[in-house]
């Protein structure tokens, strides 16, 4: 993927002089996207409902400039492929009430302006987590698909912890980063995490953020070490059952029926995710396995 990060950079240099250029239609300044530490605001993930467009200021056509927009539309493409069966429509977005990316109901993606100008600007054009974000918001699209939750249902911590572990399980089978970049992206996934606990755009501490995206992460790794192609419904039992043992520090396969789901949790590294939660560690680097024919491991329905 050097090719990629070297787009990516090349069109950061443009997007770091236009970003306070950019007026509105709508789109918020630095202080409608950071909180008190400095940290990235990820405000919301999906929003029930809504139709295309009608969200914030509504549709953009472009990112900022041509480079930037046609790198990333071949990283949707390459997701698309990926993501086999779960068709999106992916959209450039004026997030004008802060930086932010939404998956709607719909079948669309909307990737705002303002949040991928800040990840190229915060990360040096690096493209991991621009990559990464898209990739939890295409788990959202996973999540409509299968209805695992009803489309006018509120965004929750497991809803949204579930999209960071699709997420972290495509930043490891998907793609082909250096550890440093996909440093880069679990520093992304911890920086959209919270302690609002009260609010309802509240979706996790960084710590279960990062937790989750190691779980993805982790999972993806099994998959290539195993030769295993997994289901989405293999990946949702997986994650969702891993998820609900954060909280008690204890992930149990005893309700699972599917001997691969059970193979899958029982050798997951627990305590290392265990360590991530308590805030002890980051997470080790981890050597992600060479594969030939990376696609006949892509999920599938």
């Amino acid at each position: 993927m050097k090719s990629k990060q070297k787009n990516w950079l090349w069109g950061a240099v443009t997007l770091l002089a236009i970003a306070f250029a950019i007026g509105c239609n709508g789109i918020g300044g630095p202080s409608t996207s950071a909180n008190a530490s400095g940290n990235l605001v990820f405000a919301g993930c999906y929003a029930p409902n809504a139709n295309t467009g009608n969200v914030d200021c509504g549709l953009a056509s472009s990112l900022g400039d041509p480079n930037s927009d046609a790198t990333f539309q071949a990283e949707v493409n390459y997701q698309g492929q990926f993501w086999s069966g779960i068709p999106a429509n992916v959209h450039p977005w004026n997030d004008c009430n802060g930086a932010n990316a939404l998956s709607l109901p719909s079948g669309d993606i909307l990737y705002g302006v303002t949040l991928f100008q800040q990840l190229v600007t915060a990360y040096g054009g690096d493209a991991a987590p621009i990559s990464g974000v898209l990739a939890h918001e295409w788990g959202h699209q996973i999540q409509f698909d299968n209805g695992w939750f009803a489309n006018n249902q509120p965004s929750s911590p497991p809803i949204e912890l579930e999209a960071d572990a699709f997420s972290g399980f495509y930043m490891a089978l998907g793609e082909s980063y250096s550890w440093s970049s996909i440093d880069n992206y679990f520093s992304a996934v911890a920086s959209f995490g919270d302690y609002n606990f009260n609010s309802p755009a509240h979706h996790g501490t960084p710590q279960e953020r990062l937790a989750a995206a190691q779980l993805g992460f982790q999972t993806a790794i099994q998959a290539i070490q195993t030769g295993t192609q997994l289901t989405y419904a293999d990946l949702h039992q997986i994650f969702s059952t891993a998820i609900g043992g954060f909280a008690k520090r204890k992930i149990s396969v005893a309700d699972s029926r599917r001997t691969v789901v059970v193979q899958f949790l029982t050798n997951l590294d627990r305590l290392q995710i265990f360590d991530i939660l308590d805030g002890t560690t980051r997470g080790n680097t981890a050597t992600v396995p060479t594969v030939e024919n990376r696609e006949r491991l892509y999920p599938r329905k």
